[in-house]
């Protein structure tokens, strides 16, 4: 008979949790407490297997493994909430580092700064964040706004070989994009990004309260 659960000394004491994915996998496991009920859907639709070793995962063991496998998104997800640009920054250079050179090939597709936008934007939507793109005011358009736990973060994208050091957070600060969100009260952050066309990364991740 598979088992459900193992009956084990916490992997999350003594605090803090010293690993990157710990926060996230002792969530999983205390709803898994709070929602029993889970096991037995997970239990009934892998069949009551007697084998060990590769079919004979516990079922708690699938949805925190399911987990570890999306490591970026969990880091993505309690980062802004957090306030932790620091580590947004961090999984943003990874998720970039990790696009093969192959899809460069024979294109100047980097040379563009909606081609890093697009990066930005496609991983962010998947993880249901409230995004506006191109966010317009008087004083022109943010490429990107935010908005999480209460507050907005705009984002501005440059190509450093085109723009220069400085110019992404330097023009979200002159254009004023923040005025249009001062009536609303909420708390608002501006994020210069800049890229290289030859690293195809990010080179700079300077961020400011507006």
């Amino acid at each position: 008979m598979r088992l459900k659960r193992t009956t084990q000394t916490s992997l999350y004491e003594p605090r803090p949790v010293d690993h990157p994915l710990g926060g996230g996998l002792e969530a999983i496991s205390n709803w898994l407490d709070a929602h029993p009920e889970l096991l037995d859907e997970v239990a009934a639709g892998l069949g009551a297997q007697s084998e060990r070793g590769r079919g004979g995962l516990t079922c708690e063991s699938i949805p925190c493994c399911a987990a570890a496998g999306a490591a970026s998104q969990i880091k993505l997800l309690s980062a802004l909430p957090n306030r932790d640009l620091a580590a947004v920054e961090a999984e943003f250079r990874a998720i970039c580092a990790a696009i093969p050179a192959d899809w460069h090939r024979r294109n100047d597709i980097a040379h563009f700064e909606g081609y890093y936008a697009s990066v930005f934007y496609s991983c962010l939507a998947a993880l249901g964040f409230d995004l506006s793109v191109e966010d317009a005011s008087a004083a022109g358009r943010a490429d990107l706004a935010l908005r999480c736990d209460g507050r907005v973060y705009l984002f501005e994208f440059k190509v450093i070989e085109r723009a220069g050091g400085g110019a992404a957070l330097q023009q979200l600060r002159e254009r004023g994009y923040a005025e249009k969100y001062r009536a609303s009260g909420e708390p608002v952050h501006l994020i210069g990004v800049e890229f290289s066309e030859e690293s195809r990364n990010i080179t700079a991740f300077e961020f400011a309260e507006a």
